[in-house]
């Protein structure tokens, strides 16, 4: 196993799709956060050697983060190499992710594309060196468009956070052109849940929301603002990247 993560492996190398039928919605040329999970949270690893490629004519990796101490990785050409090993097991975040990729699509994605597949060579082992055959990854399939390619309606939705950066507290507005089903979602940068801003159905027009990253405890650091809305006749999924500075 490649335990420093600096095997490249090369482009014949068997691959194989990772499994997920759930779908990420984001627009062309924007940054979105890509968290990649483990199947399962409860496994005791010992160590992980993870081989991702992809294609870079449909998106860019540009930085990938974890939360896992100890955790070597490269991004490059078209390749993602991981690697991590240690004589106590690996704590896995309750939801399952082992790390995120800060992605950017650079063309549109129309058909809910796998966009990542994994080599032959990716293997997770438990303390005892031996190798599980049951655990896998599993990442968001992504469906990208350009904002020109939206129809009239989903043109007029907007979401604006200001100031950015930000000290004390955020303002979140949107505006909404028709009545719909609002999720706004407050992620750190590793794609995990800081607070759920509001998750309700509202009317059409234009909506206000408050945020104050003391009030939960934050770093200094980047954050995302993320909202998801289920309209009477449309879709609207957008993110907006927010630097918090104490």
């Amino acid at each position: 196993s490649d335990v420093n993560g600096s095997y490249l492996p090369p482009s014949t190398k068997s691959t194989f799709s990772v499994p997920n039928d759930d779908v990420v919605n984001v627009t062309v040329n924007k940054d979105f956060v890509l968290p990649v999970k483990l199947n399962n949270a409860d496994y005791a690893l010992g160590a992980v050697t993870v081989h991702l490629t992809y294609d870079d004519n449909l998106v860019k990796v540009k930085d990938l983060k974890t939360a896992i101490p100890g955790m070597l990785y490269t991004v490059q050409d078209g390749w993602i190499n991981v690697a991590w090993s240690d004589t106590e097991p690996l704590v896995i975040p309750t939801d399952g992710t082992l790390f995120t990729l800060i992605v950017e699509a650079i063309t549109d994605i129309n058909d809910y594309e796998d966009l990542f597949f994994v080599s032959s060579e990716t293997q997770f082992a438990d303390l005892y060196c031996k190798v599980l055959d049951d655990v896998y990854l599993s990442i968001d399939k992504v469906n990208a468009k350009l904002k020109s390619d939206i129809s009239q309606l989903d043109g007029l939705y907007a979401l604006d956070c200001y100031p950015n950066p930000v000290k004390n507290t955020l303002s979140i507005n949107y505006t909404l052109p028709e009545n719909g089903d609002v999720k706004l979602l407050i992620v750190n940068s590793l794609g995990n849940l800081v607070t759920t801003l509001v998750n309700a159905p509202q009317k059409s027009g234009d909506h206000k929301v408050k945020f104050t990253p003391d009030e939960y405890g934050l770093a200094t650091g980047v954050y995302y603002c993320k909202i998801m809305v289920q309209g009477e006749s449309s879709e609207f999924n957008d993110v907006v990247r927010v630097v918090f500075m104490k």
